[in-house]
């Protein structure tokens, strides 16, 4: 059982990669007539919006955007001159299709974008309704960044993209995957001080883990710089060698297990504790989850506890600033959800020592 539960990734510095497989987009499910691996998923839709302006030049600048989602995936609609035009998530994470529809028919935009959330197929119906977007002469990009292990149907999109860094360790890592056409201005560059920094930092937190070596605040400021690195890049880049080597060399099968598996144990641990509520209590058959969502009334006294006792549990997403305010049960899942990590790095004892921290939270004073 390790000490210290979530947060960032550590890299093995003894690790050898052994290629397992060629990374292709058939390695995530995807299909498409050409791809290209870059940097960052933000790269990867900044470069469908090229694409897409290339195919049509007198596009429609406004774009459908989810209610919940994150900075990251807004940025690049804005730095391409984009108006944001938000669609409703509700607390399911889900939409309702009629109305959905019809606000997208209502708002003559030329883009949307569509994730399904955490592994979960959120959206069920919506391929129900592609064709009637399509009709009406948008492009659609499907983010399969949160479901790209999980055995959902792809949309009937004109673009997928993903982010593969959220998943293991790798440093960088994004993909950009076009139903039709070549992919022009494919980035040949590698963004060196970014793989570098990401490779320090990860060698650092292994050492700190494992063999009691370094400070834990060298490595965090590691981090830190490693993300100002990459909150500051001003060009696409492909995605780095060392990155690359990482995923060719996962094992995508025993990392599906454990984190069903530690989904699975977890949801149940927690069913009876007063105050937290799963968002996703069944684990349906294909599921990858790529968290354990959970919803609660006091989450920074949450957060806090869970901290204190070396457990991790990040927000997904905070409000980004650029979107307009939210209210009501919308604004829930900004305010209240809190997600536990489930991840491959960690087993069955791990899992019960967070339910255990949770099962006392509502002793614990502020």
């Amino acid at each position: 059982m390790l000490s210290e539960i979530g947060s960032n990734f550590w890299i093995d510095p003894a690790e050898e990669f052994t290629y397992i497989q060629e990374v292709t987009p058939q390695s995530f499910g995807l299909k498409g007539n050409d791809y290209c691996f870059l940097s960052t998923c933000r790269s990867a839709i900044s470069l469908a919006l090229e694409l897409i302006e290339m195919q049509n030049p007198n596009v429609s600048k406004i774009a459908a955007v989810p209610s919940f989602t994150c900075e990251t995936v807004i940025q690049p609609f804005l730095d391409s001159g984009y108006d944001l035009k938000m669609y409703e998530i509700n607390e399911e994470l889900g939409i309702e299709k009629e109305r959905f529809l019809e606000d997208i028919r209502e708002s003559g935009v030329g883009v949307i974008i569509i994730h399904r959330y955490f592994g979960f197929d959120t959206m069920p119906d919506i391929g129900e309704i592609i064709d009637g977007i399509r009709n009406l002469g948008i492009s659609i990009i499907e983010d399969r960044t949160q479901c790209l292990y999980s055995d959902i149907e792809l949309l009937d999109a004109d673009f997928f993209v993903a982010s593969l860094r959220k998943w293991h360790g790798i440093p960088d890592g994004g993909i950009l995957v076009c139903k039709e056409g070549v992919i022009d201005g494919k980035p040949l560059n590698v963004d060196v001080e970014l793989e570098q920094a990401k490779v320090d930092a990860g060698h650092a937190k292994y050492n700190y883990l494992f063999h009691h070596i370094g400070e834990k605040d060298s490595f965090l400021e590691k981090f830190r710089k490693a993300e100002d690195i990459l909150d500051n890049q001003s060009q696409k880049y492909k995605i780095s060698p060392f990155s690359y080597a990482m995923q060719a060399s996962l094992d995508i099968s025993g990392m599906k297990q454990k984190r069903r598996r530690n989904y699975a144990m977890l949801t149940k641990g927690i069913r009876s504790i007063e105050g937290i509520e799963s968002v996703f209590p069944e684990l349906q058959k294909g599921v990858v989850p790529l968290y354990c969502p959970i919803m609660v009334t006091e989450r920074q006294h949450i957060q806090k506890f869970l901290c204190d006792r070396g457990i991790y549990a990040p927000i997904i997403w905070p409000k980004p600033d650029m979107l307009p305010d939210i209210s009501g049960n919308r604004s829930k899942l900004y305010q209240n959800m809190l997600c536990i990590p489930i991840d491959q790095r960690y087993g069955e004892e791990d899992m019960d020592r967070i339910v255990n921290v949770l099962s006392g939270v509502n002793e614990y004073g502020d």
